[in-house]
């Protein structure tokens, strides 16, 4: 393809020397698909993305991958590509999910990207057009969680739900993909409010420990000692939602589960996450630092639920606003010494914060500390 790649924006002076050769390189290698996947994200992504800013080179770089994807729809590489786009649009996906997927740092009071970067949010959605183009119907068997996965986020809830439906089989749940597939028409139903329950699914005996997470996103009533057991102990799960947190799948579901219920049981509910998230949180001893561990993760998705009206209004909102369950939240969290960045979207300030210092805190979780 020709391209003009001095005409497009970069980190760097440099890159635009540099793209065209990496993408070569990323179009013709035979190297294995964890060299391919190291040289993504600390070479070509250097070259695109600084901090939460993509550059404009995003679209030809795209305009390339869409042409090496049409030619070699099979490609060994294709999935590791998928997950370097994720990654560079990940501000975007978290933007329109608000939960399950990995959270960002936002500031206090900030709006959603697409009302103030609009040439950012064309080049995400460009992306979502390659995903439908080249993904979502051509996949292996072995990438059916990750497709329901992106399909939920991506798709038109009323387009996305029969296939999500139809992939629930016996050969899906043999594989252990069946969870990813019902955590997205939960999600579904969570964020499009789909008229759809568990019971309207033809559902395959599972046995797992797992499925009361899955079926709870759905509004079934599931067992409180095994979602409880799961917040407390986190296990890595190869479910591509909350990457794969058991923790924070399932204190989303238990809270989903009773999003209709009392506002007393409501609060009984976000108690218990509460306490889960603490015995979580004092067992947390990492073998190297990320910005998510899973009890912080929980935290932004709970929270993300709890205020979700408030989400990317770009409005400072009073307490005076809270409703009995939002408030109980907010003042059970500054007990706790914590905040949360899913509430600085909502325009929560901390307790005792002025707000032209909160975006000075390095880590708004650990605020107090």
């Amino acid at each position: 393809m020709k391209i003009d790649w001095k005409l497009y924006n970069y980190p760097y002076k440099q890159a635009f020397e540099e793209v065209p050769v990496q993408l070569e390189y990323l179009f013709t290698t035979s190297d294995s698909i964890e060299d391919v996947e190291l040289f993504l994200y600390s070479d070509l992504a250097a070259n695109i993305k600084h901090q939460y800013r993509i550059y404009n080179v995003i679209y030809p770089v795209m305009e390339c991958i869409d042409d090496y994807l049409a030619k070699n729809l099979n490609t060994k590489y294709k999935m590791v590509i998928l997950y370097f786009l994720e990654y560079i649009f990940s501000e975007h996906i978290r933007d329109t999910a608000n939960l399950l997927v990995t959270p960002i740092r936002y500031s206090l009071a900030s709006k959603a990207i697409e009302t103030f970067d609009q040439e950012e949010y064309l080049a995400y959605l460009e992306f979502k057009k390659l995903y439908f183009k080249h993904f979502s119907d051509n996949f292996q068997k072995e990438n059916i969680g990750s497709i329901a996965y992106y399909d939920s986020i991506f798709g038109k809830p009323l387009q996305v739900l029969p296939k999500l439906l139809g992939l629930i089989d016996e050969e899906v749940v043999n594989q252990g993909f069946v969870h990813d597939i019902l955590i997205g028409i939960g999600y579904l139903k969570y964020k499009s409010q789909i008229d759809i329950t568990y019971k309207d699914i033809r559902l395959p005996s599972i046995t797992d420990g797992f499925i009361d997470t899955s079926l709870g996103f759905l509004g079934k009533q599931c067992d409180e000692n095994i979602l409880l057991s799961l917040i407390q102990n986190n296990k890595e799960t190869s479910i591509s939602w909350a990457n794969g947190y058991s923790s924070v799948l399932s204190a989303c579901s238990y809270f989903i589960a009773n999003s209709d219920k009392s506002i007393k049981r409501k609060i009984e509910v976000l108690s218990n996450i509460l306490e889960g998230y603490t015995a979580l949180r004092d067992s947390y001893n990492p073998e190297f630092e990320i910005d998510f561990p899973p009890h912080k993760y929980l935290l932004e998705d709970i929270t993300s639920i709890v205020y979700k009206d408030f989400l990317g209004k770009g409005e400072i909102v009073s307490v005076n606003q809270l409703n009995p369950v939002q408030m109980f939240l907010y003042d059970a969290l500054n007990e706790y010494k914590t905040h949360t960045y899913s509430m600085l979207y909502a325009g929560l300030i901390p307790k005792g914060i002025k707000k032209e210092k909160i975006n000075d805190i390095y880590d708004i979780h650990s605020y107090l500390e």
